[in-house]
């Protein structure tokens, strides 16, 4: 009877340790530098659009050419996000760096008021989604857009 209480006592604080161990990992994981690599619109519609849950898989593309593919994120304060904007400009006034504090919840990041959901996170690959409202010209009113980022 006492071997039983020690194994499911054991077996209690070897769940408990996993668990502390695995938040830890994630968080270790996050803080880090991240270069974009590809950002898309994953789904298009009303709130079905906003509700959609991306899978890693709407990610698994080769991407083009885009402005922001040479952007760092670096998220090593645990508050302040900077993000230093590469060589390829969008436009002439973007500065080369930008402050933003962010926030993490659980599996959702708040970067300057903007929720983000974290689709996947390891040590090489970070995957966001967020919900945006499109203009009423496109028919639809909400779209979700996905952004790949990648170990820097």
């Amino acid at each position: 009877m006492k071997i039983t209480r020690f194994l499911a006592l054991g077996l209690c604080v070897g769940v408990f340790t996993a668990c502390e161990k695995d938040e830890d990992e994630v968080a270790n994981n996050l803080h880090n530098q991240w270069k974009v690599y590809s950002t898309k619109m994953v789904k298009l519609g009303g709130s079905e659009a906003c509700a959609y849950q991306t899978k890693p898989s709407d990610m698994d593309f080769t991407p083009g050419e885009n402005c922001q593919y040479d952007d760092v994120y670096d998220f090593r304060n645990t508050r302040d996000l900077l993000i230093t904007n590469g060589n390829n400009k969008c436009d002439n006034n973007e500065p080369a760096t930008v402050n933003k504090t962010y926030e993490r919840k659980e599996n959702k990041l708040i970067i300057a008021g903007q929720e983000y959901t974290i689709v996947r996170l390891t040590k090489d690959t970070l995957i966001l989604d967020y919900c945006v409202s499109v203009p009423p010209l496109t028919g639809y009113t909400n779209s979700k857009i996905g952004i790949k980022f990648i170990r820097n």
